[in-house]
């Protein structure tokens, strides 16, 4: 860089200036130093244009003197020169931080040259970057398209400024036009198929991603973004393929690796998950979100100690985030910590209240832990809190219903299910809760409305037919009760609930009991107390059994030996009137032969009692089997006190957060 000898000397002499000063301060000493020295106007526009366009690393001091030095040369120029200087005014104001002469700088050049649209569009990224009034960006952005409507980039950048705002038709309609005015550009089609992501038009975003990734198959950010797409869009293995691209590109970029272990998680790739988090975590180590994301996978290993580890550090990175703190509490009660999990929740409400935020979840949440440790009070206050800030969540309302319904306020109750399933009516679970609360109201043919409704949607509903068998067990239907009971216990998964299949083969000993099937009975209450030791009901039944048992006096020999010489003596006299029998039937048959052996009548006569047993053979073995059961139990039969379980599946699970799926 080789400038004359004055003009160095006017360096030496404005440096000091610089320094000790105020750089505008300067500005006004200086012009008048030019005047006197003499120095060319256009060599310090030259000079400061040299200095902030240099490929060289230069000393930040510099862009202070190209600065002080291109607003000389502005005041020193002519006018059709003085916007270059400014421009340049600009630039250096950009790089020292020197934000509001920045905006001056450019307002100046607009100024001078109101027609050039590059000078709008610099003061729109300028006033876009920091965030300063998005209505004056909007007007410099539109002033820049007037003056050049088919330039791309002035477009592009205006797309993402709508974007921003919200108006996302302007926005595609922008992105569309910078696409036609340059379609071999990645960046545009990129920025496009993003927003088309966000309002759910994924068809038409996976266009433009295909075609993006064929111009710049290289491009590691493109890649991840696609692959994010495909996450979406269901196409888990194809995703799995561009995450591994991405990060093949750049393996240290822990969003990448983030997002990918969220993907490994949901195809059940636990271990690869699990070492993907862990990078996400070494790159970025203060991330909360990654470490919540990597706590909940935790848990799904059921590794909850080191869960509860990483629930601490998220919590210390963002202590004011109640949703990470509901998480924690929910993990501290399965740990069996209450008072801490309490405490958690505590402190969760507090940071709502602070924040002045509502979330009717971290609420949801406290009143089902409050209802599970039996304090259904202070449960109530927290349903209807939750209700407050979310009235259109439907399953709050079903549990507020339970919850009251349990209290014993069965009206209150109803008006709950009814405005759960106004707001949620597929939802099979509020109904077969609803339907259980009409049965408790003897309101039998309401109940089984609900029910058909149930099934109707999901015919294999397990707990629709124990609600069904429960109708038709109260209305005495017993042979319909005890199928629609069978078929639940067919229905449940090997994972359902043991406490809902304990309480349906206890109501199914029930229907037995009422059949006098008590072999079977017993079987079912067996069976019942066998998958849930706390079933009390199907214990009472058990033991009402057993006493009946017990209460049977034992047979003495003697009572043996007479019942012995009264089936001989019975057999004899069959065998006396048998003889008698073939007798009498030799004498009339002689008879009978005579008087009808035209008609034939022998044969019809067979027939004829052969087609009566048939029609009457379910009556004659449901008595044989009365009496097959009297016989094997042994007992005579009184009036037993039997319990039916109350059937209630309500939803009692916890609204958790569920891992953060990064889109940017």
């Amino acid at each position: 860089m080789s400038h004359d000898n004055k003009l160095m000397e006017f360096l030496q002499k404005l440096k000091p200036c610089i320094e000790g000063k105020e750089l505008d301060a300067c500005i006004d000493e200086a012009v008048q130093l030019v005047i006197e020295m003499k120095v060319d106007a256009e060599k310090l526009q030259n000079l400061s244009s040299e200095l902030i366009e240099s490929d060289e690393l230069i000393d930040p001091e510099q862009y202070k003197i190209a600065y002080v030095v291109s607003l000389i040369a502005a005041r020193c120029l002519t006018e059709n020169k003085k916007t270059a200087a400014y421009i340049n005014a600009y630039k250096a104001a950009y790089y020292i931080g020197e934000w509001k002469k920045c905006k001056e700088c450019l307002l100046k050049a607009i100024e001078l040259e109101p027609s050039n649209p590059a000078f709008h569009f610099n003061l729109a990224i300028f006033l876009q970057s920091n965030g300063d009034n998005l209505t004056e960006t909007s007007e410099h952005y539109r002033k820049a398209i007037e003056l050049d409507p088919n330039n791309a980039e002035y477009r592009s950048n205006y797309a993402i400024l709508l974007e921003s705002t919200g108006e996302f038709s302007g926005a595609e309609e922008h992105y569309r036009k910078a696409i036609e005015l340059d379609p071999n550009n990645a960046k545009y089609r990129h920025k496009y198929a993003r927003l088309l992501v966000s309002r759910g038009k994924l068809p038409e975003a996976g266009e433009h991603y295909e075609i993006a990734i064929g111009l710049a198959p290289e491009n590691a950010n493109l890649l991840f973004y696609y692959a994010n797409y495909l996450v979406l869009s269901e196409r888990t293995l194809d995703a799995e393929n561009f995450y591994q691209k991405a990060i093949n590109l750049y393996p240290k970029i822990a969003i990448y690796h983030n997002n990918y272990a969220y993907l490994l998680a949901k195809i059940n790739k636990l271990a690869d998950a699990k070492e993907h988090y862990h990078k996400a975590i070494e790159f970025d180590p203060n991330n909360a979100g990654y470490r919540f994301n990597y706590a909940i996978l935790l848990t799904k290993l059921g590794k909850l100690e080191e869960a509860g580890e990483q629930y601490k550090k998220v919590i210390e990175l963002d202590p004011d985030n109640a949703g990470y703190r509901s998480n924690y509490a929910i993990l501290l009660e399965r740990l069996g910590k209450l008072e801490e999990a309490e405490e958690q929740y505590k402190r969760a409400i507090k940071l709502q209240r602070k924040n002045s935020t509502k979330n009717s979840t971290i609420y949801y949440n406290y009143a089902i832990f409050l209802e599970k440790n039996g304090r259904r009070i202070e449960a109530k206050e927290r349903y209807e809190k939750a209700i407050e800030i979310d009235p259109k969540r439907a399953i709050t309302h079903n549990n507020y219903a339970n919850l009251l319904a349990k209290l014993n306020k069965l009206p209150e109750s109803e008006e709950h299910y009814i405005i759960a399933v106004g707001l949620d009516p597929e939802n099979a679970l509020i109904r077969n809760n609803y339907a259980n609360l009409l049965i408790n109201r003897e309101r039998f043919s309401e109940a089984e409305r609900q029910i058909t409704l149930v099934l109707k949607k999901d015919s294999k509903n397990p707990h629709a037919f124990r609600t069904f068998g429960d109708i038709l067990a109260h209305e005495g239907h017993l042979d319909e009760a005890k199928e629609k009971y069978q078929k639940a216990l067919e229905n449940f998964a090997c994972n359902s609930s043991s406490s809902a299949k304990s309480e349906t083969y206890n109501n199914l000993g029930l229907i037995y009991m009422r059949l006098k099937q008590y072999p079977k009975a017993e079987k079912e209450f067996s069976e019942a107390y066998a998958l849930d030791p706390l079933n009390v009901k199907s214990t009472r039944n058990l033991r009402e059994l057993a006493e009946e048992k017990k209460s049977v006096p034992k047979r003495s020999k003697n009572q043996i030996y007479i019942a012995t010489i009264l089936i001989l003596m019975l057999l004899l006299a069959i065998y006396r009137f048998y003889s008698y029998v073939n007798i009498w039937t030799e004498m009339l048959s002689e008879r009978i032969n005579t008087i009808f052996d035209a008609t034939k009548f022998y044969y019809p006569f067979i027939i004829t009692i052969v087609l009566l047993f048939i029609l009457f053979y379910h009556q004659l073995r449901r008595v044989f089997l009365i009496i097959y059961d009297r016989l094997t139990l042994s007992i005579s039969i009184g009036p037993f006190t039997l319990e039916m379980s109350e059937h209630r599946a309500e939803d009692n699970t916890y609204i958790e957060l569920q891992p953060k799926f990064e889109m940017s």
